[in-house]
């Protein structure tokens, strides 16, 4: 064995089985045949070029994420982060959400016109469209993604002076959708009218309550529908036995907690507010909590 075809087995060690098994030896051999046709004397100090080396990185992140040839471990995963995507995208596309960017740069007014301004609409933009190609499969998901996921990173360097911990939270909670679509492989949602409709509902729930407040009490925040929202659908998955959305759940209900138990900590507000960002922080624990327990007993009960 030359010290190339070494080099070259080593980095397929990367992929997952079954798929290393299955597929190592072929692949070895066309490496070697592809770099060493015009010197063969190559195989003896040569190295897998930046390419090859992207190529086998880029296949054993798509097996572990479902890509055909994985094992049904993976399969799981892969629609795991899908669900991620597009339960986080659906509640990116609230103005609760935008709110809470728009808190990144002004900390005590959430919304006044700076030079960040049109990167928060933007953002809100990016996340709408970003959730309409993830219902849809589209290919343009990821593209739309990783501008969404630059925008920000433009956001979050920008933050000036000390930067709280409820900012950092805020600024992962708006990165794992777009990070989400990038790695994941474009499928059509099932039911996208279902999808649309929850959307439509919660840009209602959310971005409706400074009209709801004439019936509704001042207290009920976007935050708090949206964790309510979370939490309905985890129950649903417990219920039903849905182990791919109980891990969605769990990640984004999780990260959700943080942002609500800070703010309810932090006191403040109209008689009610601090009851219930604590009461929909606790809920959306156990709900979140609940799901990650059984997501991870139930996956470790399939082939690896």
């Amino acid at each position: 064995m030359s010290p190339l075809e070494q080099r070259y087995r080593r980095l397929l060690r990367a992929l997952p089985e079954p798929a290393r098994s299955r597929w190592a030896d072929e692949m070895t051999d066309t490496y070697l045949t592809a770099t060493c046709a015009d010197d063969p004397e190559f195989a003896d100090f040569g190295s897998p070029a930046l390419v090859d080396r992207l190529d086998v990185w880029r296949l054993a992140l798509r097996l572990r994420l479902g890509a055909p040839g994985a094992a049904p471990r993976a399969v799981v995963t892969g629609a795991a982060v899908r669900w991620v995507a597009l339960l986080g995208a659906l509640g990116a596309t609230a103005p609760a959400a935008i709110g809470q960017l728009g808190r990144l740069t002004s900390p005590d007014l959430p919304w006044v016109v700076t030079w960040q301004t049109p990167l928060v609409v933007t953002a809100a933009v990016l996340s709408v469209a970003l959730f309409g190609c993830l219902v849809h499969g589209s290919w343009v998901a990821r593209p739309v993604a990783g501008v969404l996921l630059a925008v920000h990173l433009v956001l979050g360097v920008s933050v000036a002076g000390p930067v709280p911990v409820s900012t950092w939270v805020v600024l992962l909670l708006a990165a794992v959708p777009p990070v989400a679509a990038l790695v994941s492989e474009p499928a059509p949602a099932a039911r996208p009218a279902r999808w649309w409709a929850g959307a439509v509902t919660v840009l209602v729930l959310t971005g409706g309550l400074p009209w709801l407040s004439l019936v509704l009490p001042v207290w009920i925040t976007g935050e708090a529908v949206w964790a309510a929202v979370l939490a309905a659908v985890g129950l649903r998955a417990l219920v039903a036995g849905e182990v791919v959305v109980r891990r969605a759940v769990a990640v984004l209900g999780l990260l959700a907690v943080v942002p609500l138990a800070l703010s309810a900590t932090a006191g403040g507000g109209p008689t009610g507010y601090v009851a219930t960002q604590a009461g929909a922080a606790a809920v959306l624990a156990v709900v979140a909590g609940a799901c990650a327990v059984t997501a991870t007993r139930d996956r470790h009960r399939l082939p690896a």
